[in-house]
């Protein structure tokens, strides 16, 4: 959760600023970190994680860094596709016409708006952003010993699956619960957010 939470608060940052600059700046701008987004897309998340551990070493800031770097990309494209949806609206074209600064129209009517489909796609990460620190760390390029882990916990228990199957499979059975319950959480409060599906 230390390690979900973490990259959670660092990929929102970064994603959701860009994003939001490159959607209502557009040009120039847009251009650039939608490159860098599609640049990022193209290496999967372990050749990532290599290259970090083989600069930082295996551990909790090479899993927090990795992550990091592989889910900003994803939350950029969102917050930028939101603010292209939101911008042309009546309400935005009159609080310019009105000379309302810049900062203000993002505070009170930009991200006011967009911010429900962000909390959404924040909680149904979290799920994955823990399966994906299980996934390094069973791999061992993630969270090392002393530090506990599902990951390692499964990795440990594989050989040891036909005499005591348990070491696995409760690791196992923990991470998929904790998956399906921020599944369920995302799926809840988009039930919540989204007035079609109230409806």
């Amino acid at each position: 959760m230390l390690i979900a939470i973490s990259v959670l608060a660092i990929i929102m940052s970064i994603g959701v600023t860009s994003g939001v600059c490159a959607g209502w700046v557009r040009g120039r701008i847009d251009g650039l970190v939608m490159r860098v987004v599609d640049v990022t897309f193209a290496f999967p998340e372990v050749i990532i994680a290599i290259l970090v551990a083989s600069i930082l070493g295996p551990g909790v800031l090479t899993t927090i860094v990795t992550l990091s770097l592989v889910w900003w990309p994803g939350i950029a494209r969102l917050a930028r596709s939101l603010v292209l949806s939101v911008r042309n609206e009546l309400y935005i074209e009159a609080a310019i016409s009105c000379a309302t600064p810049i900062w203000r129209i993002m505070l009170w009517h930009v991200l006011p708006n967009i911010f429900p489909q962000l909390l959404v796609r924040a909680s149904l990460s979290v799920g994955m952003i823990i399966m994906a620190e299980a996934g390094l760390s069973f791999l061992g390029i993630g969270v090392v010993e002393p530090n506990p882990t599902w990951g390692g916990m499964i990795r440990e228990g594989l050989p040891n699956l036909r005499t005591d199957p348990h070491l696995a499979l409760s690791a196992s059975a923990a991470l998929m619960i904790t998956m399906i319950g921020f599944n369920l959480l995302g799926d809840g409060l988009r039930d919540v957010f989204d007035p079609k599906v109230r409806r």
